[in-house]
């Protein structure tokens, strides 16, 4: 009985936990309010960061990025570190702020001046 019991209650806090989750990542940016989950991240409920052929089929190809941000001092779409491989998501967040993955404290802050995320 009480493993029953206790199976029921952490059932319900397991439901009310994913619910939650769901219910806290659903704000987009302006610019993509009328998308659900399952169009970016491929999922009903996107848990996992999408792929970026899904940013790339609406953004245009990488080629195209890396071309209207070759005039920054340091082209955050093409690394000397990893070429034009770096995921998206990486950098680019959705549902929160935007970072630049090499513009930290530790590595090329001062080289992305200027730089600002959508």
């Amino acid at each position: 009985m009480k493993i029953h019991t206790l199976s029921m209650i952490a059932a319900a806090l397991l439901l009310a936990s994913s619910a939650a989750w769901a219910g806290s990542y659903v704000s987009h940016k302006s610019m993509h309010q009328n998308l659900a989950c399952v169009d970016c991240h491929q999922e009903e409920v996107g848990r996992t960061p999408p792929p970026s052929e899904a940013c790339l089929n609406c953004h245009g190809p990488m080629q195209d990025l890396i071309k209207k941000t070759e005039g920054f001092k340091r082209n955050p779409h093409y690394t000397p570190h990893w070429g034009d491989t770096v995921p998206c998501y990486t950098c680019h967040k959705e549902h929160k702020k935007s970072e630049l993955l090499c513009a930290n404290s530790y590595c090329h802050m001062k080289n992305f001046e200027g730089v600002t995320l959508k």
